[in-house]
């Protein structure tokens, strides 16, 4: 079981707008051990966030109301302790500011489509 320095299951948040690609992450988060939630779009993670903790987020690029590194900025300047504990996930590439972002706060980037071998090793880092 993934389990955090409490001891309980490691808590993940899945920010992604696509219902059925969601669901199919949600569910292999849980096989993993990890509990998952969802949100699917920017305005409802950051409810999410605001009533729970978690242990890190995954955010899609680009969402209906919101793009992913700018939610990812407004979460961490709202929520410091949140820098370093996310994910970007995209079918497109990414840009040079992107890059440099991931490189700076150490998080991690997942081209969609990914495979399962390539995930599990990016949460186990988490």
């Amino acid at each position: 079981m993934a389990e955090s320095a409490n001891g309980k299951r490691k808590k993940i948040l899945l920010i992604e707008d696509e219902q059925e690609l969601s669901e199919i992450i949600l569910r292999m988060l849980e096989s993993f051990g990890y509990e998952g939630e969802s949100a699917d779009c920017a305005r409802n993670a950051l409810q999410a966030i605001d009533q729970s903790n978690f242990d890190l987020l995954i955010i899609d690029l680009t969402l209906p109301d919101a793009n992913g590194k700018d939610l990812y900025e407004k979460i961490i300047r709202q929520k410091p302790d949140y820098c370093g504990k996310a994910v970007f996930t995209s079918g497109m590439e990414i840009s040079d500011d992107l890059k440099e972002l991931i490189r700076k706060d150490k998080l991690d980037f997942l081209q969609k489509p990914f495979s399962l071998t390539n995930f599990r090793s990016i949460l186990k880092r988490v």
